[in-house]
């Protein structure tokens, strides 16, 4: 894509050596694909310091857009080396006022803060997540940890996601559309509103068993485990029937392929 870059790289003059580097990064233009699906980026001027002694990059908050969700981040990016992985990339990100868009538009209000600490091996098709965390200002928020794997032969990922006070709508935001994908239309399409009060999701999908567009692929066994208890929830109970409002607690329960929904 059209993106711009300049830098500045200071040697040593004694030795050689490089001793230090600024770059400043424009990506508007180039696009972030998810399997055969493309968004497009737009950013400020991203200004990046370079600390080659240690192979660390630091980047200064900066203005990102992709496809419709807009956010500022900043972070540290530090090259590695693996025995088995090859070239690792070590990452400190975070992001604030971070707005994600979903099938309902733009949400009412933007996550205040997002943090994310993990590692991509970029060869192997590998990406950790040591720790996810996105919070809103009321004191809602939704933390994850995990693995995921881009190979030749299909994708997979290993996740744990649990959060507290978050909406339904904050859950249809943060659930990626490809996790799950069937689960996750019933979840959008059914459950109109309501408050997470305490939630438990972890997901094992071994490499190749997650389905793309145009596939159809079965849970694995023990693939999807979700727990999740709300609070002043709103629910279309069958297509075409009017949202109804459950009084209490209301559960949600998915093992793998089936869904139970109770309430209290």
């Amino acid at each position: 894509g059209p993106s711009a870059l300049s830098m500045d790289v200071g040697f040593d003059a004694a030795t050689g050596k490089v001793q230090d580097g600024l770059f400043h990064i424009d990506m508007t233009g180039t696009d972030l694909r998810v399997d055969n699906d493309y968004f497009p980026i737009a950013t400020s001027i991203m200004e990046i310091k370079w600390a080659p002694a240690i192979g660390q990059f630091t980047m200064a908050e900066a203005q990102l857009t992709v496809g419709q969700s807009t956010g500022k981040m900043s972070g540290t990016f530090v090259l590695g080396l693996d025995e088995l992985y090859g070239p690792t990339v070590g990452m400190s990100i975070k992001g604030s006022d971070v707005s994600i868009y979903s099938e309902a538009g733009a949400p009412e209000s933007p996550f205040s803060d997002m943090s994310f600490n993990g590692w991509s091996a970029p060869l192997y098709g590998a990406m950790g997540i040591d720790q996810f965390e996105a919070s809103k200002a009321d004191g809602a928020r939704l933390a994850a940890t995990g693995r995921v794997d881009m190979l030749r032969r299909g994708m997979g990922f290993d996740m744990t996601i649990a959060g507290e006070g978050i909406t339904a709508d904050d859950l249809k935001r943060l659930w990626p559309y490809f996790i799950a994908t069937e689960t996750r239309e019933w979840f959008v399409a059914n459950v109109v509103d309501g408050k997470i009060k305490a939630s438990t999701m972890k997901y094992s999908f071994p490499v190749g068993t997650l389905a793309t567009k145009g596939e159809d692929k079965p849970i694995p066994k023990n693939g999807m485990y979700i727990d999740i208890t709300g609070v002043g929830v709103k629910i279309i109970p069958m297509e075409g029937m009017a949202p109804i409002s459950i009084d209490g607690e209301t559960r949600l329960e998915v093992r793998d392929n089936q869904v139970t929904v109770a309430a209290d």
